[in-house]
């Protein structure tokens, strides 16, 4: 919903979130997740929120930093409006020496998150964090990480690969997402930007404000520009059948490896 890069201050216009919302529901997403920068800063935050409780998404999802706790009049707004939506979660990341707002956040039985109920989780730790950082933001630990967790989510988009054979083209990206956990997601940016990858690194394969059957030519023709760390792992160490599959299909990877082992 914001440029998140420093010195930044570009806002998500209201026109290109409704077509970002447009655009989810016209590939078949049932889950929508808002992000940053802080999302609860853009200042038409509660207005976009309004349009996605009254949505048929089954999923809506907030990811913050919550600082937005230090407005109580805005917080008890933001917790009426999500009380009753089925599907609401909030998540907030806080880090210890990271974050500024790590003690407010942590103090006892502390009101602003009490008002969400069950319906937030207060991230601390690594392992707490159900998104983690993509593209050529998969480095260091995280790439490290990636090497040894078969559920990290790789930059490698092998349903969309897939998509584009012969026998799967007809499934429809919708399905995929559904279905495959290590599909990339699609990220719309502040400026309707669309990539294919969580990290605003990853190259832009078009624009919200395209005729939607020109977006999903260009989501159809995609391949991955190998330029992140977790895209030449998982091509050297292809850990699912589905990306044995991709590695056979584009490269022949696995096949060769396979011939070697035999000589």
């Amino acid at each position: 919903m914001q440029n998140a890069g420093p010195e930044h201050n570009e806002m998500m216009s209201r026109d290109t979130f409704i077509q970002a919302l447009r655009f989810a529901k016209n590939i078949g997403s049932k889950v929508v997740m808002l992000s940053g920068g802080e999302p609860t800063s853009h200042p038409e935050f509660l207005d976009f929120l309004e349009l996605l409780i009254n949505s048929d998404f089954i999923s809506v999802s907030v990811l913050s930093n919550g600082t937005f706790i230090r407005d109580h009049t805005f917080t008890e707004k933001f917790a009426q409006m999500v009380s009753k939506r089925q599907g609401f979660f909030l998540q907030i990341s806080s880090f210890k020496g990271l974050y500024a707002n790590y003690d407010e956040l942590h103090k006892p039985n502390l009101k602003a998150l009490r008002l969400f109920g069950e319906k937030v989780a207060l991230c601390d730790k690594d392992s707490d964090i159900r998104m983690k950082p993509l593209g050529r933001a998969c480095s260091g630990k995280w790439y490290d990480e990636a090497k040894c967790v078969n559920g990290f989510p790789s930059c490698i988009n092998s349903s969309l690969i897939l998509a584009q054979t012969k026998v799967l083209c007809k499934i429809g990206i919708g399905a995929l997402m559904e279905h495959h956990q290590r599909f990339c997601l699609p990220i719309v940016s502040w400026d309707g930007n669309i990539r294919l990858g969580e990290s605003e690194q990853c190259k832009v394969i078009a624009n919200i404000s395209e005729p939607v059957f020109h977006i999903t030519q260009k989501l159809l023709s995609f391949r991955p520009c190998g330029g992140c760390d977790s895209y030449k792992w998982h091509l050297q160490n292809p850990s699912t059948e589905q990306e044995k599959q991709v590695c056979d299909i584009l490269y022949g990877v696995t096949n060769q490896s396979n011939k070697e082992e035999a000589v």
